[in-house]
């Protein structure tokens, strides 16, 4: 459940990059492990368990489109079919609710992946885990 208040960051904030060829996706893989010592280093949360909420940060020049999965998922700009990614506009910053939180009994238990895609190649998105508005 969320706070009614600001945003309360909780833990490490990303990059998150999306690839360098655009309209092709890609994904980075975040750690929460109740074995703080155990998170892999480049892409360890510093948290215990995955808060509820996270705020992103779009420091690129256009629209990327994102996701929070528990599975490594191929992420798709929406066209004439649906997506599970959303919208977040060059310059915005959205605090979203994380539709998915890691599955401990996958190939990569306790992570989350953070799936992106963009028209145009190399778009910079930061990311962090908290909760609040």
């Amino acid at each position: 459940m969320s706070i009614n208040g600001s945003f309360q960051p909780q833990g490490n904030t990303f990059s998150v990059v999306t690839n360098a060829t655009g309209s092709t996706a890609s994904a980075q893989l975040v750690s929460f492990n109740p074995n703080v010592a155990s998170q892999p280093a480049a892409q360890a949360s510093g948290l215990q368990s995955c808060p509820s909420q996270a705020k992103i940060y779009n420091a690129g020049t256009v629209v990327v489109f994102i996701s929070f999965t528990s599975a490594l998922r191929t992420a798709a700009i929406p066209g004439t079919n649906p997506s599970l990614e959303f919208p977040v506009l060059p310059g915005a910053i959205v605090t979203v609710t994380i539709p998915q939180t890691p599955n401990v009994n996958s190939a990569t238990p306790y992570c989350l992946q953070i799936n992106t895609i963009s028209a145009t190649a190399t778009q910079q998105l930061y990311v962090t885990f908290g909760e609040g508005r």
